[in-house]
């Protein structure tokens, strides 16, 4: 369970450097969603989601090459091993299409959360932000792990199938991380989203002004 654990963390790591600057996304569903909420324009969601997936495809080769070959390919010689290291893959007992719908549910719980972390509602508590959305994406890939490695991540999906040359599995986490990412947003915006200051029935009436 370590490697739930430390993509929480390292998510964590991302929102506290770059959240003041960008938001620190670090996922191209979150940078859709934001575009569907109205806090990203199509073009920055663009540039972001080319950043995203260029990190994405550096920091799986950086981990080719730091690991050890045991590790990474199963073997001391690469030659020998055919594991396809942070690969796409479902277990034996899940079929395709459970996987798409698991990468769905899970990835469409992160945008909500996500969304309810944008809410004005939610204004004041900021400062732990970084710590909340690790423990939430920790816990999603923990629930995933055992089926389908608890992807959530299109970049992170992509990046690993290309790296590896494993495309088996690559459309149904595409695809469910795809569609579940967009459900989520926009449940939220149906049903959640914060009303108009003016509008919003939760406020407290305002003081008649003394004649």
């Amino acid at each position: 369970m370590e490697s739930p654990f430390a993509l929480g963390m390292g998510v964590m790591i991302a929102m506290q450097i770059f959240g003041r600057i960008s938001g620190g996304h670090v996922n191209p569903m979150i940078s859709i969603t934001s575009v569907l909420i109205g806090q990203l324009s199509v073009i920055d969601a663009l540039c972001y989601i080319v950043a995203q997936f260029t990190g994405a495809f550096a920091a799986q080769i950086m981990l080719l090459l730091l690991l050890p070959n045991l590790y990474v390919y199963g073997t001391p010689n690469p030659r020998d091993g055919d594991y396809k290291f942070c690969s796409p893959r479902i277990s034996a007992e899940m079929s395709g299409g459970k996987a798409l719908g698991l990468e769905g549910v899970i990835t469409f719980l992160l945008t909500m959360s996500f969304c309810g972390m944008w809410d004005l509602r939610n204004e004041k508590w900021i400062d732990s932000r970084p710590l909340r959305l690790g423990v939430i994406i920790s816990g999603l890939t923990i629930a995933a792990w055992p089926f389908t490695g608890g992807f959530l991540n299109p970049a992170r999906t992509l990046a690993a199938a290309a790296v590896n040359n494993f495309w088996e599995y690559c459309h149904m986490y595409l695809i469910g991380q795809l569609l579940g990412g967009v459900l989520g947003a926009l449940t939220y915006i149906i049903f959640f989203i914060q009303l108009e200051p003016s509008q919003d029935v939760t406020a407290p009436p305002a003081e008649e002004e003394k004649a």
